[in-house]
């Protein structure tokens, strides 16, 4: 009984000197490319601009008209606009209130793609995020897709 108690007790150091040393030299553990966006670098210079850059830049791009855009829906975020069926929203990360519903937004955004508009579970708006920024174009009747590149393009 006592080699069987040695024989284990030397193949259970081996197994733990095996598995430390394979964690010291083993490759380091790297997101998936699908988890890990651009707008996630903390330094680019997306979270440096301003809702109006963003309106000021789809305007040049011919996805913004200034003169029907519009302020919308308190609670979603802290600064919103429409013009021509396109949704942006701004949120303010460096000082966020986290009771706030707009947070509570932002992280819906987050976690699933969706705004709950009205933080009732009824009416979800699929966004698409690019730093501290969000776009919704559900009802936009243009190139959808080339709308979306710019916005993932803006401040990168």
């Amino acid at each position: 009984m006592k080699k069987l108690t040695v024989g284990f007790l030397i193949f259970l150091v081996l197994a733990l000197a095996g598995t430390v040393t394979y964690l010291l030299v083993g490759p380091d553990f790297t997101a998936p490319a699908a988890i890990v966006a651009p707008d996630e670098d903390p330094d680019a210079p997306v979270w440096d601009l301003t809702i109006e850059d963003l309106m000021a830049y789809l305007e040049e791009k011919g996805f913004w008209d200034p003169e029907d855009a519009l302020p919308i829906s308190e609670g979603v975020a802290d600064k919103a606009f429409v013009s021509q069926h396109v949704e942006i929203y701004w949120w303010n990360l460096k000082d966020p209130n986290e009771d706030s519903p707009e947070y509570r937004a932002y992280m819906d955004m987050l976690e699933t793609g969706q705004i709950d508009l009205y933080g009732k579970g009824l009416w979800f708006m699929p966004t698409t995020k690019n730093g501290p920024f969000g776009l919704s174009s559900t009802y936009y009747e243009g190139d959808v897709k080339a709308l979306e590149e710019a916005f993932k393009a803006f401040g990168h």
